[in-house]
């Protein structure tokens, strides 16, 4: 079953891999933007199940793809693609995997990714997004930029007063190349009450990866919180990176 939603997702981007490789017999270079609204078609809402898709393998395009740790059908590391907005959870807390805003993905999309971040390392993937560059002589990816919003459990949990001075909640993003790290890790605060004065972030902002300045193949996304009870999850829309290869 896994492997036949993976080819239906698949096939939902087949345009795109279509396209990308126009540009002559023996290089591409094109841009990735994904933004997951493949997942949505009609064909593929049947795969949603209480509104949520997990699947250990997401295609961002034919070369790329989201990577996850699932169990029993349900993400238990990593990500989940959801089309929640502020939904109540059975337990009366706002979901986890609901975004916080106005629309659920970045201006009105109707899907984007979750992330949890489990802090039993057995239990994530080992990249959290992937190039497969297998076959290419020579290739490239320089990451650009992805959308990054809170979700609301994390918004109620600020507005319950879970958070204090001194609290924060940061996201870091690594690349690599060939299993090494490269670059320079960048990092982004959703919380930050470090100071007198709390930030928090209530909307989709940009989370600038192109500060990372690195050829990568993969990369691997850091929850820091200050306390284990701050929820270690984030929603991503619009992940773009440019991509060169020779073949």
């Amino acid at each position: 079953m896994k492997k036949s939603i993976h080819l239906l997702l698949l096939a939902g981007i087949a345009f795109l891999a279509a396209s990308c490789f126009q540009s002559g017999p023996s290089t591409a270079r094109y841009r990735i933007l994904a933004d997951f609204e493949y997942a949505v078609s009609a064909d593929n809402l049947s795969y949603f199940q209480d509104s949520l898709f997990s699947a250990e393998i997401i295609p961002l395009d034919n070369l790329s793809s989201l990577c996850s740790k699932v169990e029993n059908g349900v993400t238990v590391g990593g990500w989940t693609l959801s089309i929640m907005r502020d939904s109540l959870a059975k337990d009366g807390t706002l979901s986890p995997f609901a975004s916080a805003g106005k629309t659920a993905g970045y201006k009105g999309s109707s899907v984007y990714a979750v992330y949890y971040g489990n802090p039993d390392p057995n239990r994530m993937a080992k990249y959290d997004i992937f190039f497969n560059f297998v076959g290419y002589s020579v290739h490239t990816c320089q990451l650009q930029e992805c959308k990054i919003a809170n979700t609301s459990a994390v918004l109620k949990a600020f507005d319950d007063g879970l958070f204090s001075q001194g609290d924060f909640l940061k996201v870091t993003a690594t690349g690599y190349l060939e299993e090494k790290t490269v670059g320079t890790p960048v990092s982004i605060y959703l919380v930050d009450y470090r100071n007198a004065v709390p930030e928090l972030v209530r909307g989709w902002e940009t989370f600038d990866l192109s500060k990372i300045e690195a050829n990568v193949d993969a990369v691997k996304f850091d929850i820091a919180t200050s306390k284990l009870e701050i929820p270690r999850y984030f929603c991503m829309d619009n992940f773009a990176a440019s991509i060169y290869v020779e073949y």
